[in-house]
């Protein structure tokens, strides 16, 4: 497997769990089972991969740092206001 094949079913398992995900499904139930199933998939899964959940936090670190360098109009809103800009 890929970094990127790595990166496509990571999100895809990600989404299968956020979809089943509901504040009403209460333990216990089949939703709530279905839900703690995808989240355990979606762990196990990058739990196989520590080289390409290390590079991707690397990656993540690394655009940040850039989007920081670049300067205080530059990067996410969220960003921007953390640095006291907006």
């Amino acid at each position: 497997m890929t970094y990127d094949d790595f990166k496509i079913e990571r999100h895809r398992l990600n989404d299968i769990a956020d979809d089943l995900y509901s504040p009403n499904n209460f333990p216990g139930t089949k939703a709530w089972l279905a839900c703690s199933a995808a989240e355990r998939d979606a762990k196990d899964f990058v739990a196989q991969y520590p080289e390409y959940l290390a590079r991707l936090k690397a990656d993540a670190a690394a655009a940040k740092a850039a989007r920081l360098a670049a300067g205080p109009e530059a990067g996410s809103l969220a960003d921007r206001i953390a640095r006291g800009v907006d």
